[in-house]
């Protein structure tokens, strides 16, 4: 008999949609832009998250402004807005009740 093997599988989540011009994308708010940079915003990402049956939530820390050495992306491109991770995870338990919960943090 064979053992049965399961795959793991996790959302990384960033202050705005997906990718770098996720922003732009035509059902993407005005609300949701500025609601990225809250605690609601998280908590709602953790909930559909648990919702979709996966088994975790990532969440990278980040003390530097993105795309700094690059003047032209940092004009033009959607900064992610990075909360302080052990802030947002204790945000999330208590709207969420199967999932685990990870995070980095930087020590610089």
């Amino acid at each position: 008999m064979s053992r049965q093997r399961k795959m793991i599988l996790g959302a990384v989540v960033r202050g705005l949609p997906g990718c770098i011009a996720g922003w732009r994308h035509r059902d993407v708010s005005v609300e949701t832009l500025k609601g990225a940079s809250g605690l609601d915003y998280y908590t709602h990402i953790a909930a559909i998250t648990e919702q979709a049956k996966l088994h975790f939530l990532f969440l990278a820390d980040s003390p530097t402004v993105t795309y700094l050495n690059y003047p032209y992306l940092l004009e033009h491109a959607a900064q992610d807005y990075y909360l302080e991770p052990t802030t947002m995870l204790a945000a999330m338990i208590p709207g969420t009740k199967h999932i685990a919960l990870v995070a980095s943090m930087a020590t610089t």
